[in-house]
């Protein structure tokens, strides 16, 4: 997904990212997507805006499983680039 999807995910599926008052999660979405090892970017937007972005193929399974700790991605992440 594109940012702007991940947002509208996010709002329409939790009431408090609704609200249009406080927009300063979306900062914090940015800042998660951008350092966290987990999510790696996928691609340009076909419109040429923004990037889609996925999760580490390494921790995907992981994740299906409900696992979201993310020390134990690290590892997996660096063993899996050697």
């Amino acid at each position: 997904m594109q940012l702007h999807e991940i947002y509208d995910v996010m709002k329409n599926k939790y009431e408090y990212f609704g609200k249009d008052v406080n927009k300063s999660w979306r900062n914090s979405v940015r800042h998660n997507l951008s350092l966290n090892e987990c999510f790696v970017k996928a691609g340009r937007g076909s419109n040429g805006k923004g990037n889609y972005w996925k999760i580490h193929p390494l921790v995907e399974k992981e994740f299906r499983r409900g696992n979201f700790r993310r020390r134990s991605f690290k590892q997996l992440i660096k063993a899996g680039s050697k």
